[in-house]
């Protein structure tokens, strides 16, 4: 490999490590290693533990986990972190965006009897989430959306019963918080590797409720709209904002790359 060509790609591996390193989590929950009770400890460095409500740990996990790792079950209610007000639109907008990811299944049911045909699997006060809707339980079907200011709005896909599904939902900001406290930017669903985008603008909505961030559960009340099945590895990050450091080295490779072509 010529030298223009070994510097470019050290370069490119450079602003790869700088972007990593700059990475915000807000949880990490992966079981039996977060434990259940009394809490369940998140295992990344900001420390954000929470309560497990009626959730348990199922042994039914995706193809290919690693062998004696386990699931939560929500069935019977999910687990709500123990600090709030982790999404602020003031924190997302300093941060340049935030992503939920996890595998998860669901089985099927419902709340027997419920006409509430919503069911959570990452909730942020109520306000931006990863949810199902519109469940239809005799065709097996439900909506999968990344859910924005508590409304119809957000990228969806359509998935079936009884299967896992691997997702990352991730809101990039496009400017920063607006006149009215709402934060433009982009929202992407990605489900098995196939990607759904749609522009958003997140409202100031979920600012003043100073709730938790729900695991297979509406945050403020864990028992109801609760995810009927498995969730797997759960993870909700800030995106690494570009630093200084990234923006250099990615203008010296273009200049690298530039002065090369004129030689």
């Amino acid at each position: 490999m010529k030298p223009t060509k070994l510097t470019f790609v050290a370069l490119c591996a450079a602003a790869f490590s700088v972007a990593t390193v700059h990475a915000s989590s807000i949880f990490e929950y992966s079981w039996p290693a977060s434990g259940l009770t009394p809490v369940i400890s998140d295992l990344s460095t900001a420390g954000n533990d929470a309560n497990p409500g009626n959730a348990t740990l199922s042994s039914t996990i995706p193809a290919g986990a690693p062998a004696g790792t386990q699931s939560l079950a929500t069935n019977d209610g999910g687990a709500v972190t123990q600090a709030t007000s982790l999404l602020l639109n003031s924190i997302v907008d300093a941060a340049g965006g935030f992503r939920f990811d996890t595998q998860f299944l669901w089985d099927g049911t419902n709340d027997a009897g419920s006409s509430i045909l919503i069911q959570k699997i990452i909730d942020y006060a109520g306000t931006e989430s990863l949810q199902l809707e519109n469940i239809d339980l005799s065709g097996g079907t439900a909506t999968l959306r990344f859910l924005f200011n508590d409304a119809a709005e957000g990228p969806t896909t359509t998935i079936v019963a009884n299967q896992w599904y691997d997702v990352s939902a991730v809101f990039t900001t496009t400017a920063g918080v607006q006149g009215d406290g709402s934060l433009p930017g982009v929202a992407t669903l990605t489900v098995d590797g196939n990607s759904f985008s749609q522009n958003i603008s997140k409202t100031s909505f979920g600012d003043g409720l100073d709730r938790s961030i729900g695991i297979g559960a509406l945050s403020v009340a864990p028992t109801i709209i609760e995810l009927h099945g498995l969730i797997y590895d759960p993870s909700v990050q800030l995106l690494p904002e570009p630093s200084t450091a990234l923006l250099a080295l990615l203008a010296a490779g273009s200049l690298l790359l530039s002065n090369r072509r004129w030689k």
